[in-house]
């Protein structure tokens, strides 16, 4: 076990949401989706040059959340969650992988399942509640822990979850 005094901190990152979350921030509510920007893909020659621009200027800085989330101390483990297939997410591979983030590949989903990422997430964090028995923290809510979930519809940690962290004395937010 490592030594008390020391914060470790898992992150689970919904990833998706960061990059649809962040155009629609610079682009206006919905535009992503308007803009049918997750399939958009740079090397097609019939791309739209007015798409290519606004997914330059809504860019996600990784490594501002990545810096933002060894804040609370040493990472020990860190996963993002996205369909890597998908162009929009797969231009940022590089530079997740580069900062010893773990990529989770989801599958793309129909529109009834679209929580699955959340769902993973969450079932991965109560797995590595009893894994990694010294971690301190856990979390995918800006406000509150380590990274972005992005969505409004984000709810509390199940409450197992943070009941098993609370007897552990892990601080766990989703």
């Amino acid at each position: 076990m490592n030594d008390p005094g020391v914060t470790r901190v898992a992150v689970y990152i919904d990833f998706d949401n960061i990059v649809i979350s962040r155009y629609d921030q610079v682009h206006g509510r919905g535009q992503f989706q308007r803009d049918k920007a997750r399939g958009f893909n740079r090397a097609d020659r019939s791309a739209d040059p007015d798409i290519a621009d606004k997914l330059r200027r809504a860019t996600v800085d990784v490594g501002a959340v990545i810096d933002f989330a060894s804040s609370f101390g040493t990472l020990v483990l860190t996963r993002a969650y996205a369909d890597w297939s998908a162009p929009v997410n797969a231009d940022y591979s590089g530079q997740l992988i580069s900062r010893a983030v773990d990529l989770v590949q989801l599958f793309p989903a129909a529109a009834y399942a679209k929580n699955g990422a959340d769902i993973r997430l969450a079932v991965d964090a109560v797995e590595d509640m009893f894994r990694l028995p010294d971690r301190s923290h856990c979390g995918s809510r800006p406000a509150a822990a380590p990274a972005p979930g992005g969505l409004p519809d984000r709810r509390p940690v199940p409450p197992q979850l943070r009941q098993r962290a609370h007897r552990r004395g892990v601080q766990a937010t989703l």
